[in-house]
């Protein structure tokens, strides 16, 4: 798997030198890296928002159910 990624990488930088200048190489390359980088900061940044609404979704089941056992209790 790792030799071919690794073929995969090295086709794609032949064929951009072949066609490009090379600071048209460094420039293609860090737009790609830093598409991959923003998406791994939105996926990341969903991810800590979806934890935050079921940890918040947690505390006010158990806050609830508190107030209902204290209503309960009351009786």
């Amino acid at each position: 798997m790792f030799s071919l990624i690794t073929h995969l990488l090295c086709t794609k930088l032949q064929f951009l030198l072949n066609n490009r200048h090379p600071f048209q190489l460094l420039q293609q390359l860090i737009k790609e890296q830093n598409k991959k980088k923003s998406s791994l900061i939105e996926d990341l940044g969903w991810q800590i928002r979806s934890m935050q609404y079921q940890c918040t979704i947690s505390i006010m089941y158990q806050i609830r159910h508190c107030k209902v056992w204290q209503l309960y209790n009351q009786i």
